[in-house]
């Protein structure tokens, strides 16, 4: 029974855990006319720049990769994307373009971490306010309040990194198919 109940906790942890990392994800698609030559022709090798952080579209394992050189930021922290650009052959001579991005596994545990923290914050707020005596409303609203400012704060802040640099990446892509 021991074992059992464990090997479900950690099921439910591993679920809940990746569940949480899907808000990073993203994924697009696009159909171009170009072949899967002429599409690596044009990506394979090349170099961007978003914000000052060098970008290479590089093959990995027959998958192309927009990989992140931040070798030489030793001063700085970012939450940057590892972008997998996934060709399919389609019936009518095109090719189906799948974009997927994913955080770096070195990136993702700070944003997780407050994510989580911000969220536990929120809803406890909310819970005390509706669950406790009318001497804690005050204190459990304020709580609740500064939960749901942070959670804007960090959305603000997502959007002006992590998700910044996915849409720059998508439009640099968008411009060479």
């Amino acid at each position: 029974m021991g074992k059992l109940h464990l090997h479900i906790c950690q099921n439910i942890f591993t679920l809940e855990a990746k569940s949480i990392f899907m808000i990073f994800r993203r994924s697009y698609n696009y159909n171009t006319k170009l072949s899967r030559t002429q599409l690596r022709e044009k990506l394979e090798g090349k170099h961007f720049d978003i914000h000052g952080l060098d970008f290479e579209c590089m093959d990995r394992d027959g998958v192309l990769k927009i990989i992140p050189h931040t070798e030489w930021e030793d001063d700085k922290v970012f939450t940057l994307p590892i972008t997998h650009l996934i060709c399919a052959d389609k019936t009518d001579g095109s090719i189906d373009l799948k974009i997927k991005f994913k955080p770096r596994r070195i990136d993702i545990g700070g944003p997780t971490i407050a994510l989580v923290f911000i969220l536990v914050f929120l809803f406890l707020g909310l819970g005390f306010y509706f669950s406790s005596a009318a001497t804690y409303k005050t204190e459990s609203l304020v709580m609740a309040i500064i939960g749901g400012v942070l959670l804007i704060i960090y959305g603000f802040r997502m959007n002006a990194g992590y998700f910044d640099y996915i849409r720059k990446i998508r439009k640099w892509v968008k411009s060479k198919i």
